[in-house]
């Protein structure tokens, strides 16, 4: 496999292409399935042509300006939500061809799997980095945590859980945070808060059954989907997020 899609995106700024040869790249992967929706430019869309809905919600947690920016549903829904979030080559792709856009989701998802087995410069393994160790502790109960079984579920085109999100985490370098559709409220994870979010440029996605969007702000004619950990929509998320956990 030529190149690392995984460290570009860990690279990657919100406005910076860290990959030259994307051409090349997406070739590596043969599997071309349909989006089972119609990419459309209604209600909203931007320059890459994502279909985008205005969030006005009216409960526990409100924001001026939320938009749910919505992703194929394919079974990589997570992880087109980050592609989509800062990381323009993929961006490009998904306004051009959706199948090149895949391409680059199967490629990353391949080398994260890889990911799981290689060690850091300390000698510690990735897996064993995950939320501080928990991960290899909830296998001794769970098959389910084991690191083949983990790396087969990210080589496959099927939905993943958020016990996924330490993992894209860590190897990724983002905070990501996630807001419920039904219950227009920040989502709360099992996990710990100080082994999830880590000061770092942060995504926000948007759970809903059995899907996932990508949450961005409007700012005039823009719109911002990769946040820096001081800012103001972050901040709102976490202050909601310290209530939560009181309840």
């Amino acid at each position: 496999m030529s190149g690392k899609l995984s460290s570009d995106l860990k690279r990657a700024g919100s406005y910076q292409i860290a990959m030259s040869d994307l051409d090349e790249r997406m070739r590596s992967s043969q599997q071309k399935r349909e989006p089972n929706y119609e990419m459309i430019t209604a209600p909203l869309s931007d320059k890459y042509h994502r279909k985008i809905s205005r969030l006005s919600w009216g409960g526990n947690f409100q924001y001026p300006g939320m938009l749910e920016i919505h992703v194929p549903g394919d079974g990589n829904c997570l992880f087109h939500c980050i592609a989509s979030a800062y990381y323009i080559p993929y961006m490009d792709a998904i306004r051009d061809d959706y199948r090149e856009a895949r391409n680059v989701i199967v490629q990353l998802r391949e080398e994260l799997a890889d990911k799981l087995y290689e060690k850091d410069e300390h000698g510690v393994m990735w897996y064993d980095k995950i939320s501080d160790g928990e991960l290899r502790k909830l296998s001794e109960e769970n098959p389910e945590f084991l690191i083949d079984n983990i790396a087969e579920d990210l080589r496959r085109p099927v939905p993943v859980s958020n016990i996924y999100n330490s993992l894209i985490s860590e190897l990724l370098n983002k905070d990501i945070y996630i807001l419920h559709k039904e219950r227009e409220d920040v989502y709360m994870t099992g996990s710990s808060y100080d082994k999830l979010y880590k000061e770092r440029k942060s995504i926000v996605i948007l759970a809903m059954e059995g899907h996932y969007n990508l949450v961005g702000i409007s700012h005039g004619n823009n719109v911002n989907t990769h946040f820096s950990p001081r800012n103001s929509f972050i901040r709102h998320i976490k202050d909601r997020m310290l209530v939560l956990s009181k309840e």
